[in-house]
């Protein structure tokens, strides 16, 4: 592993600069933590607009999502149908998988609705904004 230096400030100064010169119209960050997410507001003149973090029922980050949005930062989520990403890298099992977990099967099966859609709707009822991808185009 090669540690790169990275200077969370100069990174945001950075960016608040190519807002300045109209290259974009909003900046935000990703996978901050809340101590990274202080940092960058404590020296921010261009308050980031969005946060975009994993989140989904086993990693729910609730600390992290009120801070963002005591800060007027809002939040999407990325992995909402859980960390299936992690199978290949062997970090997790199918066993891990949210599509087999009991409780949501029971809660799919009670409204007749698949399991992924239960995801989506914890997701969108905690007013996070889930992005979740697929590898089927059927699904898109």
């Amino acid at each position: 592993m090669v540690f790169v230096k990275n200077d969370i400030n100069e990174t945001w100064k950075a960016m608040e600069k190519l807002a300045d010169a109209g290259k974009t119209h909003f900046i935000g960050i990703s996978n901050f933590n809340c101590q990274h997410l202080r940092q960058v507001l404590s020296i921010a003149r261009i308050r980031p607009t969005s946060l975009q973090i994993e989140c989904h029922p086993h990693l729910s980050q609730e600390k992290l999502i009120r801070f963002a949005r005591e800060s007027g930062i809002r939040v999407s989520a990325f992995s909402p149908l859980g960390g299936t990403s992690y199978i290949s890298i062997d970090m997790a099992t199918e066993n891990d998988l949210f599509f087999q977990n009991s409780i949501i099967m029971d809660i799919a099966k009670k409204y007749n609705k698949s399991a992924a859609q239960v995801m989506l709707r914890w997701s969108i009822q905690r007013n996070t904004l889930p992005i979740n991808k697929s590898s089927r185009a059927e699904r898109l």
